[in-house]
């Protein structure tokens, strides 16, 4: 057997002893939850479609509404008047709107975003445009600012506009444009490299106009748009740069089989080919003179389909610190089942795939639905729009306690439990633990560690793994067999114990049990915490 405990026939001076607890095969790191759930943040919206922040602003998210509204939240409450009402001169008819939200990286200085959106009547025109804020005041807008980009861009069909808008890390103004159509891009806009939608653009804004990059895949090509960066793209519903790597992300909506991300790494020179209409994900959409079997077509890195979900709302690489077990991973979402997924990416391959559906039910009554757009505040946390909700959501640590594993009868006629009283919270470190029915008056110690295992040890289980923590001393259990000892965050048994906020650990009691079974000691089940910050 790979586990041991070496003990010592308990007298009043002499005490029990765990020692070598390992298992081949796991590591002994502390492991950090993956799992999350979600807490609303703020209501009181109307049809909001994106949230980010301003560059080193920690205190305000701005949240832009399909109608043209910027709205700022701050300390949970939406502040009014609107950082910008654009209203009066956007075109919210079809998927048309207010639409992307991108600060100038040297907006502390400069004062200057951008907004991309649809005006005029009938379909809309699609155009960015710049503004600055306010003189005298950092909640206002200087609504008479506004200097036109790119555009107005003449659409001629009610839906996939996209119109996301980032900056990327190399400084330059990125925005995702649909194919125009409604459906099947009749008109092959998005392999049409002398039309502009069905692409990423890439501009410079620190240039004079057109702003366009000197090192665009295009420029100098007669035959191409030199503000075009990559193609074959249907509705490009959300892209985003992980903040960490550079790495972009787009979500691009399906037709009727494929909803698909791509990706793009950092350094890349553009002209990626994403393959729409000659392909939908991976299939032949086979629409138009195209060729399906094109190594110049680039394959999605995941994608699903339409038994799955039906129309991808594109995320982000988490980079946040309270969920550390989350960190360089892609979380997306489908609009219309309301699912939710993440992924890690490793030699630009998605890895890992893991379904957090059930984590957008927080279970006070609340849901989150219809995500529509996912944004980072100044910390890196993570925060989703809900459409029809008008509703502010942000992902959190899933904090809490849930027991795990198998415990055997012991002599108390019953099997061991463990519980707990207090927090999870590591700053109001109150966490109290507690072992009921275990043999009474016998000696016996509370133990943590990283992993969880279900492993026959004495006769009962053992259910914690990788790295073995003690509680010492051992303690004595009552004369109904309950134990109870606080858990000191402040003071862990050994540095690689420490127990940190989003990381997420496993607690157990061994205790002696003579005369009952064979071996003579027994343990509890296992109690998993996942603690907060």
């Amino acid at each position: 057997m790979l586990w041991f405990i070496e003990s010592v026939p308990m007298t009043t001076s002499t005490s029990l002893q765990l020692t070598g607890f390992f298992f081949a095969g796991l590591l002994t790191l502390p492991a950090t939850a993956g799992d999350f759930t979600v807490e609303r943040v703020t209501g009181g919206l109307q049809r909001p479609v994106a949230v980010t922040h301003a560059p080193g602003d920690s205190t305000r998210l701005f949240v832009t509404d399909k109608l043209g509204r910027i709205k700022i939240v701050r300390n949970g409450g939406v502040v009014n008047p609107a950082f910008l009402d654009h209203s009066a001169y956007v075109n919210e008819s079809g998927e048309g709107g207010l639409l992307g939200l991108a600060f100038h990286p040297d907006y502390t200085n400069n004062g200057y975003f951008y907004i991309s959106y649809t005006s005029g009547s009938g379909n809309g025109d699609s155009l960015i445009s710049r503004f600055s804020v306010s003189a005298t005041d950092p909640d206002l807008a200087d609504p008479a600012s506004e200097v036109i980009i790119w555009g107005p861009l003449p659409q001629q069909h009610v839906g996939h506009k996209a119109g996301d808008l980032h900056f990327g890390p190399d400084g330059k103004l990125y925005l995702a444009i649909g194919d125009g159509s409604v459906g099947g891009d009749p008109d092959n806009h998005a392999q049409d490299l002398t039309d502009p939608r069905g692409k990423i653009l890439r501009f410079d804004v620190d240039l004079p106009w057109p702003h366009i990059p000197t090192d665009n895949p295009f420029v100098g090509d007669a035959t191409a748009l030199d503000e075009i960066w990559s193609l074959g793209l249907r509705n490009p519903w959300r892209f985003s740069f992980d903040s960490g790597t550079g790495d972009m992300y787009i979500g691009d909506v399906g037709q009727s089989t494929r909803e698909e991300i791509n990706f793009e790494a950092a350094g890349s020179s553009g002209g990626v080919n994403f393959g729409w209409r000659c392909r939908e994900g991976t299939t032949c959409f086979g629409s138009g003179n195209c060729n399906c079997s094109n190594p110049a077509l680039t394959d999605p890195i995941h994608e699903y389909d339409h038994t799955v979900g039906c129309s991808i709302t594109g995320g982000l690489v988490y980079r946040g610190s309270a969920i550390p077990g989350m960190v360089g991973r892609y979380i997306f979402a489908d609009f219309c089942t309301w699912r939710m997924w993440s992924f890690a990416v490793v030699g630009g391959v998605a890895t890992d795939l893991r379904e957090h559906t059930a984590d957008l039910d927080p279970g006070d009554g609340t849901a989150l639905r219809y995500a529509v757009g996912f944004g980072e505040g100044a910390d890196g946390e993570v925060y989703i729009v809900h459409h029809y909700g008008g509703e502010l959501w942000k992902i959190v640590p899933d904090c809490g306690t849930d027991n795990y594993c198998i415990a055997n009868p012991n002599s108390s006629g019953a099997a061991a439990a463990m519980t707990s009283t207090g927090s999870s919270s590591v700053s109001a470190n109150d966490l109290t633990l507690f072992c009921t029915s275990a043999s009474a008056t016998q000696f016996g110690l509370f133990f943590y560690g990283p992993n969880q295992v279900q492993l026959p040890l004495g006769d009962g289980n053992l259910c914690v793994t990788g790295g073995i923590q003690r509680l010492s001393p051992p303690l004595l259990t009552s004369g109904g067999g309950t134990a109870s000892r606080p858990l000191d965050i402040a003071a862990p048994p050994s540095p690689s114990g420490q127990i940190t906020p989003g990381s997420s650990w496993n607690f157990q009691f061994w205790f002696r049990d003579p005369g009952f079974g064979n071996a003579g000691y027994n343990l509890s089940d296992g109690l998993s915490v996942t603690f907060c910050p």
